[in-house]
Order: C-alpha cells, then sequence, then structure tokens
C-alpha cells in the first residue's frame, strides 16, 4: 500500500495492520507491523502473513482505533490511504510483502512542519521547526567568510535568499536580483543551481532558484573593505562589507 492524504500524529517505529485474523478468536489484533526502514521518507516494510476475511486497515498508534488509514482507492495489492478509506480489500491469504509510504500523507496547507529526533533510547535530542512562507519582502545575505586576504585570489561565497517579513525562505520566488561590488575587490561570479538557467555566470546578475542563488567575489591586493549589495525589484535590498587584510 503506498501514498496517502493523512496527517501522521508522530514519526513512529512501527505501523500497525489490524484486521488479521489470528486464528483462535476471530478477532481484530493490533500484533501485525510493518518496521520503519527509512526515517526521511517515511517508509515501512515487512512480510506479514495475512488471513482475513473482512479486509484490514493501517494504524500509526498501536491500540488506538482512532488512527486507521484505510483505502481511499485503489485495491488489495497496491493503493492510496486516508483516515476516512474504507477496509482495504483482503487478499488470498498468505505471506505479504508491505511497503507503506506514509510521506505523501503530510497535508500541504499553511502552518507550521516540527520534526523531532530522538536517540535509541528514545530520549528527545533535537528540533527543527519550520513555518510556510508569506509573501516576498526583502532579500537577506549570508556570507561564507567576513575577511579575506589581499593576494587578488580570496574567494567569498555569498548565498542571498528572498525571504518573507519573518525571515522565512520564500523558495518559490525566482525574480531577477542584481549585485554590486565596490571596494578593494571585484565580483567573479554567479550561480543560482538551476540546470535549465540561461543566465550569464560573469554578469553581475543572477535569477533566484528556489528562493536563492549565489555570488562570489574576489579580494584585490590591497588592504581595505569590500561592499556587496544584492537589490531586486519590488524586495528590500540587503548588503554587507567584508574585511581585506
Amino acid at each position: 500500500m503506498v501514498k496517502g492524504d493523512a496527517t501522521p500524529t508522530s514519526v513512529s517505529k512501527y505501523v500497525y495492520l489490524s484486521g488479521i485474523d489470528d486464528g483462535i478468536s476471530g478477532s481484530w489484533t493490533f500484533d501485525n507491523y510493518v518496521t520503519l526502514y527509512n526515517e526521511s521518507d517515511l517508509k515501512y516494510e515487512g512480510v506479514i502473513n495475512v488471513n482475513s476475511k473482512w479486509g484490514y486497515k493501517f494504524y500509526s498508534t498501536k491500540d488506538d482505533w482512532n488512527s486507521a488509514l484505510g483505502t481511499a482507492s485503489g485495491t488489495s495489492d497496491s493503493g492510496t490511504l486516508s483516515t476516512t478509506g474504507g477496509n482495504i480489500p483482503a487478499p488470498t491469504a498468505g505471506y505479504y510483502l508491505f511497503d507503506v509510504d506514509m510521506w505523501d500523507h503530510v497535508a500541504y496547507e499553511p502552518g507550521e512542519l516540527k520534526a523531532v529526533a530522538y536517540n535509541a533510547e528514545g530520549k528527545q535530542v533535537a528540533t527543527e521547526t519550520i513555518h510556510t512562507a508569506g509573501k516576498p519582502h526583502h532579500l537577506s545575505i549570508s556570507l561564507s567568510t567576513k575577511r579575506l586576504q589581499p593576494d587578488g585570489q580570496d574567494l567569498v561565497y555569498i548565498t542571498i535568499s528572498s525571504v518573507d517579513k519573518q525571515g522565512n525562505l520564500c523558495p518559490a520566488d525566482n525574480r531577477l536580483v542584481h549585485f554590486s561590488v565596490k571596494g578593494v575587490g571585484h565580483y567573479r561570479a554567479g550561480a543560482n543551481g538551476d540546470p535549465c538557467s540561461l543566465d550569464l555566470f560573469h554578469l553581475p546578475q543572477m535569477h533566484l532558484f528556489a528562493g536563492q542563488c549565489t555570488a562570489i567575489v574576489q579580494s584585490g591586493q590591497t588592504i581595505g573593505n569590500i561592499r556587496f549589495e544584492a537589490s531586486a525589484k519590488n524586495l528590500k535590498a540587503a548588503s554587507d562589507t567584508i574585511e581585506v587584510k
């Protein structure tokens, strides 16, 4: 069973399969499950002895009947899952390899997405939260270094990003950004990671790709400062200073 539209409440090590006859009571149990093998893509897999007359459902939480994922579309061999779906059709009894992809269950809607990492003992060790970006508001720049050598060869890599008022990256922004370099250095090249881009890397301008692009500035052979500025139409410009010493 692959893909779906329900939202898992958390990343669990197992996804349970209920609706399997235990051969004695004839009741539904949570004794069968598939195991997480790819956390980044939320993929689960396992071999299960299927023997159900009434079909079955997947559950993201053991013994929680409210976490059911049933058939939204498809057959007993493959399909999509949904919290509102019915029982998954029962195939012929036997052993089956189940591959469940829960990643597509994440709902795409404005809000907050939080990831929590746990160690082998179940202790929380890291968290990361991202927010839906608003309207592009200004440019933001990040320097690989704030100091260059006055040897005429040293380089600083500058990442330019389109962000909203709260500083969230706007990945859908692809507008043209212009670069200005003043002081004891000069513009060397630009890039944006877009394999289809026709922008010339030696010109002091570059379109954003997924909301970002890169500019490279080279030092001269004189001690002093380099002033870099990135500007784009309808966005507040960003600038910073690199020391050459």
